[in-house]
């Protein structure tokens, strides 16, 4: 995917000096800056490359106008989104939506709020702007008038409008032939049609009909425009999920909103894993995968795993009657059905009361689902709560004159400000290391080159640290070989991690643990993991990788011997053939 993130760097639209932008290209890992480039050159760009995105904090800085945002919008390439990413009609401060997805950025570079665009859009943050509707109007007229008379006036225009006639069929076909929706309205001519209209239900990048000049007719094709502009989520986020699993040659599956409400139940025979995979996903973000049965099956294990989820498990075979109970609620076809439900219904009641008291104390400003995520994975309520806030800002003290020195004094006070505070972090920490018998970890806010330098600035990176990683999206090599290169130990993560990623840091000898296979605790603020939790969660993965090289081994082995075996079914083809 190819993301252009774009900040205006001087002037405005509405005033007398032309505007100038600061542009990042985003593709895959690779990234290009372009800085001080006029608009005329922006939209070249744009139309050279068709990004799938155009990201801003505000589209306002493009066009002084509507009239002029929506004939920006129609030279754009069809399929390109104009995205916002501060939100639509009622946006949020760039540097509070970049926080709450973990990335950071100098404000005062617009090059950095370009990219913190590019970087918000890639998660599928922001609104798009729409100035059409889902609909399009092809016009198929006349390119010349027959004009005003003559001996040949009537053959002539019975070419004319026969040319006019016989192009609106083609478009005819090709809508009809695409399965496209349309209406449609002809004014009769002689020998033919003057003109003809239709209005297509489906939005210009799905209507392939091609402008322009056909002999002696014409063709127009362009969007409806809209009354009013409209902004629309860029990603339609799914909200988190409970899912009850009942695996088995019928599998049963059920659904529910954090609110306990039933979002669907399902029950098939010969399920394979990434069918329940799929069927899952597209119902929602499952948060939580429970069981009904103990110990737990190893499909569930897996589901569990895939999805990052907190396993809900009853500890012990939940009797028949228990699940009937739990599952007549909603109703059920089979037992598959009953006991995928139960499951859910159970993992629901047991964090009921925390959702309820969650949904009384979020600020409106928070999704509270969110919060309910973070309670479900270990946090208080209160810490996450704390996660969405903006911190407060510190008390400065007026400081002591300073003798004037070639550095300035506000800079010379704030750097003491910080490597002080990054003291008492570090002191802080290895008190709590020390009197609790606890392994710290360092955290860092999300997984970018930046990050990985502003984490050795604040604690100091090096060979054998545990490194928290709090937002794992959005990462690759570049910011994976900073790590690789300070000799940490492990990874935990909050958050799903690219597999292409992740298997790149196990083929460094690093593994990478979700908080749940490795449990975090906090303590003002700060996190820690139990030694011995470390050292079960390595030899699971020391043992995870041992089965694996085998696997592998025995993979190439059998390839090997499947080779041998063609190559003398052909040998002995050959011979029988002689």
């Amino acid at each position: 995917m190819t993301i252009f993130g774009v900040d205006i760097a001087s002037g405005s639209p509405s005033s007398r000096q032309s505007p100038s932008y600061s542009l990042v290209i985003l593709e895959g890992d690779a990234s290009s800056n372009h800085h001080m480039i006029s608009r005329h050159k922006l939209i070249r760009l744009i139309r050279e490359r068709q990004p799938e995105i155009v990201a801003m904090d505000n589209v306002h800085e493009l066009a002084s106008d509507r009239r002029e945002l929506i004939n920006l919008l129609s030279r754009l390439p069809s399929a390109t989104k104009l995205v916002q990413v501060t939100g639509g009609d009622k946006p949020e401060a760039l540097v509070k939506v970049a926080r709450w997805h973990g990335i950071t950025f100098d404000r005062t570079n617009p090059l950095q709020e370009a990219e913190a665009c590019a970087r918000l859009a890639a998660k599928g943050v922001g609104a798009v702007l729409s100035a059409f509707e889902d609909r399009t109007w092809i016009k198929v007229s006349r390119r010349r008038s027959p004009g005003r008379g003559g001996w040949s006036q009537n053959r002539y225009s019975r070419k004319i409008h026969g040319a006019v006639k016989g192009l609106a069929r083609e478009v005819e076909r090709q809508l009809r032939e695409a399965g496209l929706e349309y209406t449609s309205r002809a004014v009769e001519g002689l020998g033919g049609y003057t003109r003809a209209e239709f209005v297509v239900e489906a939005p210009r990048d799905k209507v392939h009909v091609d402008p322009g000049y056909y002999c002696d007719a014409q063709l127009k094709v362009q969007s409806i425009e809209r009354a009013e502009l409209q902004f629309k989520p860029l990603l339609q986020r799914r909200g988190y999920i409970i899912v009850g699993l009942d695996p088995g040659t019928t599998t049963g599956i059920a659904a529910l909103s954090l609110s306990g409400e039933l979002i669907d139940l399902v029950s098939a025979r010969a399920m394979s894993s990434s069918d329940v995979i799929e069927w899952i996903a597209a119902r929602g973000r499952p948060l939580v995968v429970a069981t009904d049965v103990f110990p737990t099956p190893g499909a569930v294990e897996k589901v569990k795993r895939d999805f990052n989820s907190v396993l809900h498990s009853p500890g012990a075979d939940v009797p028949a009657e228990e699940k009937i109970a739990l599952a007549k609620e909603f109703g059920y076809k089979n037992d598959h059905e009953r006991d995928a439900l139960a499951a859910a219904v159970s993992a629901f009641k047991r964090h009921k009361n925390k959702f309820w008291q969650v949904e009384k104390k979020v600020p409106a400003e928070i999704d509270p689902d969110e919060v309910k995520a973070l309670v479900v994975k270990g946090y208080s309520i209160e810490n996450a709560i704390a996660e969405f806030l903006e911190p407060a800002a510190p008390e400065v003290r007026p400081a002591a004159p300073l003798e004037p020195t070639d550095t300035a004094p506000e800079a010379v006070a704030l750097r003491s400000h910080k490597l002080k505070k990054s003291r008492e972090r570090q002191k802080r920490a290895e008190q709590i290391e020390e009197l609790k018998g606890l392994r710290r970890l360092k955290p860092l806010e999300a997984f970018s080159k930046e990050a990985v330098a502003l984490a050795q600035d604040r604690w100091g990176l090096e060979k054998g640290d545990l490194v928290l990683l709090e937002d794992a999206s959005g990462g690759g090599r570049n910011a994976a070989d900073l790590l690789i290169a300070q000799g940490i130990e492990a990874v935990i993560t909050d958050s799903d991690m690219a597999p292409a990623t992740k298997e790149y840091f196990q083929e460094s000898s690093i593994p990478v643990f979700s908080s749940q296979e490795l449990p975090v605790q906090r303590i003002d603020g700060l996190p820690f993991v139990r030694p011995d939790d470390v050292d079960a969660a390595q030899a699971r993965w020391t043992e995870q990788m041992r089965a694996r090289r085998a696997e592998r081994q025995a993979e190439r082995l059998e390839s090997i011997i499947q080779e041998y075996r063609v190559e003398r079914r052909r040998e002995e083809k050959r011979k029988q053939r002689q």
